[in-house]
């Protein structure tokens, strides 16, 4: 992979990128489309779909689609006044109610973290190093609202603790950052749950567990 191509394939978020090929062979293969598409053809697809597929999802295939022509030299086909018109009318006539994963229960993460405890005080030090680290990874998350990619991506040098002050967090990528720029998060001096949980996260252990256990 040469330099330029492996940097463009770095501005491509892999779940992303995922998703938008699901969204071209839907098009293709489910629908029987042809690309490259024309703006009829899109109103076409939109249509077809409008009472069965979300808006939101419609809208990520309109971008999926809106990619694949660009990044080969056509005129992209999904920016006509068509489009929006018919992806307009099926928010109107197809409203949903708005989708949202449910709060994990308190009781779900206290079993999570005790779950863990035995292998944290296990004799085999790859097994207690990844138990802390997935403590810790669980009790952030849960503590400072953070994603799943956002925790994957964190690694030990982006983690800063100073006795009597805290936890210094740096996030290199999230949803919200689209240009990649990195984002602080103050984790502050106490964490929520105490017990071998609040170890996890407020000990230098989770520093080492994430500088020596291979993310998987």
């Amino acid at each position: 992979m040469s330099d330029a191509e492996r940097y463009q394939q770095a501005a491509r978020r892999a779940s992303t990128a995922r998703r938008y090929a699901q969204a071209i062979e839907h098009f293709e293969g489910e629908w029987g489309g042809l690309l490259p598409a024309s703006s009829a053809s899109v109103v076409r697809y939109l249509a077809a779909f409008g009472a069965q597929l979300s808006a939101s999802t419609l809208r990520t295939h309109l971008a999926a689609l809106a990619q694949w022509h660009q990044q080969r030299g056509f005129v992209d086909p999904t920016k006509t006044a068509q489009v929006r018109d018919t992806l307009r009318g099926i928010q109107a006539l197809h409203l949903q109610p708005l989708k949202q994963a449910p709060a994990l229960q308190l009781q779900v993460l206290e079993a999570s973290i005790e779950g863990l405890s035995a292998d944290v005080h296990s004799a085999l030090p790859a097994l207690r190093l990844r138990a802390a680290r997935d403590q810790a990874l669980i009790l952030l998350g849960f503590w400072r609202a953070f994603r799943g990619d956002e925790l994957c991506r964190l690694q030990a040098e982006h983690v800063r603790i100073d006795e009597g002050e805290g936890m210094q967090l740096f996030l290199p990528s999230s949803k919200t950052d689209r240009d990649n720029r990195g984002q602080p998060d103050d984790a502050g001096a106490e964490a929520p749950v105490s017990g071998p949980g609040h170890r996890a996260v407020a000990n230098a252990q989770w520093h080492r567990a994430g500088a020596a256990v291979p993310r998987d």
